[in-house]
């Protein structure tokens, strides 16, 4: 089911899609200028495409992506003007994962979901067990 983007969104579920090149989503602060390291544990899910009720990634943002797909992983990597989603200029990163300093992930109540290993099935997301941004 596609949802509309929501500027203001709060959702916290990013989405990878192998049959759309340029359909993932990556976490970011809801409101800035900050930084990774202030605002880890509230990063909301921003997204290339609509349809997943997340805010849109600002057209022109992205600079270069690479997408990789090997049997036991997917990895998205590439260049973005990061103060198009409430990052400093000067923020080199932080780290998101399911864990955390204190157990409980990294946006708090994050979850990844992809259809990178759904056969041919397009709508058939799974929920990644393991990630890091």
């Amino acid at each position: 089911m596609l949802r509309e983007p929501k500027e203001d969104s709060e959702k916290i579920k990013p989405f990878l899609n192998r049959f759309v090149f340029l359909d993932f989503c990556l976490w970011a602060p809801p409101n800035g200028p900050t930084t990774v390291g202030e605002t880890e544990h509230e990063a909301v899910a921003w997204c290339t495409k609509p349809g997943h009720g997340s805010r849109l990634i600002p057209r022109g943002s992205l600079k270069g992506v690479q997408f990789m797909k090997t049997p036991d992983y997917i990895q998205v990597v590439g260049f973005i003007d990061q103060t198009q989603v409430n990052l400093k200029s000067d923020d080199s990163g932080g780290e998101m994962d399911p864990h955390g300093a204190d157990l409980r992930g990294n946006p708090l109540g994050g979850l990844v979901y992809s259809n990178a290993w759904s056969g041919d099935n397009k709508t058939n997301y799974k929920q990644v067990i393991q990630w890091h941004e």
